[in-house]
């Protein structure tokens, strides 16, 4: 075999790896993109149900701020009831103390009615919330399943590319710059493939036909020979063959 058909076969081995690190990057770029229809309606449920939560939240705060005020102003009317009946209150602050007790049954009333309403939008927003995790609970074993099969699918490209990458290094110490050079440069130019096989005559790059003679010069080792329509480095399925 001569220097240059190895050397050919040596680059059409590492374009094999380059292409499979670069699909299999495809593919975890796909899989990241792709969404089931039980995928996405999962997560818009996630999402809607969030978003319940925290439109409730200021509600339920206000809630629990309003029945601490009445918590403040149920001591304070009592404390305007002891007073009140107490034989021991000074007459002339009966008749203050009766009216600041109908104020703190006013601010109690308008809470307590404020505190209504307020428990009627949170028990609103909660059933809404309860039928949302009703429909969560229904597609939680299938989004699992779906999640599973996808970390595995990802993890097994992961591990691949890993592989791929170790394997690579065996040609990181090809002698022949400027060829791997072009071979680069090829490779950018055309999707990965800048060496192409050639089968009964047609160039496996563009699938365009190539002349008898430009066959007979690559058969004959006159140097590196490029596809006239694509500019891809040409090779004979013989050149092609990789040693196991």
């Amino acid at each position: 075999m001569s220097e240059l058909r190895d050397k050919l076969n040596q680059l059409f081995k590492l374009q094999m790896i380059d292409n499979e690190i670069l699909e299999n990057m495809r593919h975890l770029k796909r899989l990241e993109a792709e969404d089931s229809q039980t995928h996405k309606q999962y997560l818009d449920l996630k999402d809607l149900h969030e978003k319940l939560h925290k439109e409730i939240q200021p509600i339920v705060d206000r809630a629990e701020e309003i029945k601490a005020e009445n918590q403040k102003h149920t001591e304070k009317k009592k404390d305007c009831e002891d007073r009140l009946f107490n034989g021991d209150t000074d007459p002339r602050d009966l008749q203050y103390l009766q009216k600041e007790r109908e104020q703190y049954i006013n601010l109690i009333k308008k809470n307590e009615d404020e505190l209504v309403r307020l428990m009627v939008k949170v028990d609103s927003v909660n059933i809404k919330k309860m039928e949302i995790e009703e429909k969560l609970s229904e597609l939680e074993p299938q989004y699992k399943q779906e999640m599973s099969e996808r970390d595995a699918i990802r993890q097994e490209l992961n591990q691949r590319v890993e592989e791929l990458k170790k394997e690579r290094k065996a040609f990181n110490d090809f002698k022949d710059k400027s060829l791997l050079a072009l071979y680069q440069k090829l490779q950018r130019e055309n999707d990965g493939v800048a060496l192409a096989t050639i089968n009964d005559g047609v160039c496996e790059g563009c699938f365009v036909e190539v002349s008898k003679s430009t066959i007979i010069r690559i058969e004959e080792d006159e140097g590196i020979v490029r596809c006239p329509h694509c500019s891809r480095i040409l090779i004979v399925p013989e050149r092609a063959h990789i040693e196991a």
